[in-house]
């Protein structure tokens, strides 16, 4: 089973979370597809749990998404890319599995409402390694501007 699949029919994601008793801190159907999917014991246990955080303000209508390496955050390419769930205060986050043991390059980007590309995070990509242990879990907390930056393994 592929995540692009689950993750292209969100609205029927709500109602497999909720007969599987799953819930979700991200208030977004298409995140709480990717937790149904990281919790799937029938996929790789070679996942971990990545919540890409940053809080930034956009335009009305504008939405934050990661792009970057491997197939889960769209191999760069933008109309692929992870969107965020917007979240009080101008949070933007997303909770996606990603392959342990991995470095991953990746940046955010501006969309508009209609999920055209206008903006992409300035400066060098960002990076991160996955942990390798099976019960790790990685939390990253990133400022658009790359001024700072928290990684916190859970």
């Amino acid at each position: 089973m592929r995540l692009s699949a689950l993750t292209s029919r969100p609205e029927s994601a709500p109602h497999r979370l909720q007969k599987a008793g799953l819930s979700s801190r991200i208030r977004s159907p298409i995140h709480k597809t990717i937790r149904a999917v990281a919790s799937d014991s029938s996929l790789s246990t070679n996942l971990n749990k990545v919540v890409f955080t940053i809080p930034w303000k956009v335009h009305f209508g504008q939405s934050l998404s990661v792009s970057g390496e491997g197939e889960e955050l769209g191999q760069w390419n933008p109309d692929k890319s992870l969107p965020l769930a917007w979240n009080q205060g101008d949070l933007w986050a997303a909770e996606i599995p990603l392959p342990s043991g991995q470095k991953v390059e990746y940046k955010y980007v501006v969309k508009d409402s209609t999920g055209v590309l206008k903006e992409w995070q300035p400066g060098s990509n960002c990076a991160v390694a996955v942990p390798t242990g099976s019960d790790d879990s990685l939390q990253i907390a990133d400022d658009w501007h790359g001024k700072s930056r928290s990684v916190i393994f859970k």
